[in-house]
């Protein structure tokens, strides 16, 4: 069966170096060979409580066409 995705989201689970390059392509990779879309990059989030989430998905996920 065939699973249509609407896009990749992309969430660092621990703190990442602003010059790590692995950091820096390997999302543009992922869309590349996956063929999906980046609907957005959320960074480390040390406080994952529900308001935090809520105001990161506004900040950083693009659901718009």
């Amino acid at each position: 069966a065939n699973l249509e995705i609407a896009g990749l989201v992309f969430c660092d689970a621990a703190p990442v170096e602003e010059n790590d390059v692995a950091a820096m392509t390997s999302t543009q990779v992922i869309a590349e060979i996956s063929g999906a879309r980046i609907l957005g990059v959320v960074p480390h989030l040390e406080n994952l409580s529900r308001e935090t989430l809520r105001a990161a998905a506004r900040e950083y996920l693009n659901f718009g066409t």
